[in-house]
């Protein structure tokens, strides 16, 4: 079978998995279509900015 572009992952493709019940993704899911972004895409800007926030703690602190 060959791959097609919706099948084949690049590097900027990551597959992000959180343990949160039916209700709370459905929650998030509207939280994020609010915004303008899908599900992924919305988990994906909270962990980057997530990283970021942690990198300017400890970048303040060294």
């Amino acid at each position: 079978m060959k791959g097609t572009k919706d099948n084949i992952i690049t590097e900027n493709t990551y597959l992000l998995r959180v343990g949160i019940s039916e209700l709370e993704k459905n929650y998030a899911k509207n939280i994020a279509k609010s915004q303008g972004y899908t599900f992924q895409g919305w988990l994906g800007q909270l962990v980057k900015k997530e990283l970021e926030k942690n990198k300017n703690i400890n970048s303040t602190s060294v």
